[in-house]
């Protein structure tokens, strides 16, 4: 009697270990978040639509998801570098937009500055020494705007094995879910 009171409570365990284990793989996805960092004065700010943040990004020039990102953003900057446009002069211009995921999908951190990248390979224009707890390994594609190149690092501070610097990268590589850092170029 005994052997089957272990038997059935070992039974039972396992059971309820399996349903556990099957109710958390049921559970929805976290819902993406977009992200925009100010690197001229580390403010962060978090969305959960990629069109908040692209209008934060781009000072409110761009609103909606475009049809063509890549035109938009750089229309966008050409318009806060004149002084024209929808609001008029400004200083937000996209540096940046990090993906979560390759092929440039899911989660966005959407870098903004209020200049363009030398076109020094040696100078560094920007910078992030901490990608924070949601960021840090999590990039896997990006794409850079303001005539910058990117340069991915594997430890915070600017340390470890480097990728880039690049315009843009559909795949991070061996990179992939490994940057704490980043340098705008």
């Amino acid at each position: 009697m005994r052997i089957t009171s272990i038997a059935t409570t070992t039974i039972l365990a396992v059971a309820a270990a399996g349903l556990a284990g099957s109710a958390a793989h049921a559970a929805p996805a976290e819902p993406a978040r977009h992200c925009v960092v100010d690197l001229d004065n580390g403010a962060v700010n978090c969305y959960d639509s990629f069109d908040k943040a692209l209008a934060d990004a781009t000072g409110g020039r761009v609103t909606a998801l475009p049809e063509d990102l890549d035109k938009a953003v750089n229309e966008a900057n050409a318009a806060a570098k004149s002084g024209s446009g929808l609001l008029g002069g400004g200083t937000d211009l996209t540096l940046s937009i990090e993906y979560e995921d390759e092929d440039f999908d899911d989660s966005t951190l959407t870098a903004k500055g209020s200049h363009e990248c030398t076109t020094d390979y040696y100078d560094t224009d920007y910078y992030m020494l901490e990608l924070g707890d949601y960021w840090n390994d999590e990039i896997d594609s990006f794409r850079a705007y303001s005539n910058c190149w990117v340069k991915h690092f594997e430890h915070s501070e600017l340390r470890g094995a480097w990728i880039g610097p690049s315009g843009d990268q559909s795949d991070m590589g061996w990179m992939h879910d490994k940057a704490s850092s980043i340098v705008w170029t």
